[in-house]
């Protein structure tokens, strides 16, 4: 049986957030003024993260500097791809508060719109907390930085597909021909795993789900409560975190992707179920 992850509602003060935009646009950068300016209205003072800046608020270096300003939530003002970014960065776990300027937004919590009222809530209190787990590859002693949607390990070599095995907290493996393979959390998998027909896990849920890309015997996806997943290619592979980052990988190398530490958590106003479906669309 799979158990879920509980939101729950938080009491604490939000005293201290971050602004983070893209950083390569106007329009995205007017509008994380406009929300600094905002917070600040609202009791919660703001810190820019550079790129962003302005001579009307502190701005800090890098997402390493949240701890020595003590940021209490990170205000995120973009896509999908900018919140991903965040997520990976602040791994103690701070809050993400997400505006979307993005397309559907799979992972905001509000249009640029409605960022007042919902700020103002946050300084409310009156806001719960989204937990959502988050996975991450060793390769011997490296270890890559932690995925909230996947992990994508792909073949290097186009003219023939490797055989990749594939074992579960260590037991016996088993083999397969195909292209590559992708573990997913539940996040991800309304993501690139959703456009090679596997299913969809309900956001809450404590999984990790495995698709076979291009398999030549037709395997399944396999949904697995949270394990250590090892994986290896006769072939040398490409691993991508959340499609932003890659690393490459020789043949034989044992990739072991396992549950991460610490949990993302999102700021979010109402429960609803299967709320990344309903973005898409369905």
């Amino acid at each position: 049986m799979f158990p879920f992850l509980q939101s729950k509602q938080i009491a604490k003060r939000v005293r201290t957030a971050c602004v983070v935009s893209k950083g390569s646009d106007e329009k995205i950068d007017e509008i994380a003024l406009k929300v600094s300016g905002i917070l600040k209205r609202c009791k919660i003072e703001p810190y820019l993260l550079k790129p962003l800046a302005s001579s009307n608020f502190e701005s800090l270096d890098s997402f390493a500097s949240f701890s020595k300003a003590k940021i209490d939530i990170a205000v995120v003002v973009g896509g999908d791809g900018t919140i991903l970014k965040t997520v990976r960065n602040t791994t103690n776990s701070i809050p993400v508060f997400g505006i979307n300027m993005g397309g559907r937004g799979l992972l905001a919590e509000v249009p640029p719109q409605n960022a007042e009222k919902a700020i103002e809530s946050i300084a409310k209190g009156k806001y719960t907390l989204d937990k959502r787990m988050r996975i991450v590859a060793k390769v011997k002693r490296k270890v890559l930085p932690p995925a909230l949607n996947e992990i994508y390990i792909d073949r290097l070599t186009k003219l023939r597909a490797p055989t990749y095995k594939i074992a579960v907290d260590q037991e016996t493996p088993i083999s397969q021909r195909m292209d590559g393979v992708i573990v997913s959390t539940p996040t991800g998998s309304t993501g690139h795993t959703l456009s090679f027909g596997s299913s969809v896990i309900h956001e809450n849920m404590e999984a990790m789900m495995l698709t076979p890309v291009a398999p030549i015997s037709r395997m399944p996806s396999i949904i697995l409560p949270p394990s250590q997943i090892t994986i290896e290619s006769t072939d040398n592979s490409s691993v991508l975190m959340d499609g932003q980052l890659d690393f490459p990988f020789r043949a034989g190398n044992k990739i072991v992707i396992s549950r991460y530490s610490k949990d993302a958590f999102f700021i979010r106003f109402a429960s609803s179920s299967l709320r990344q479906l309903k973005r898409l669309g369905y």
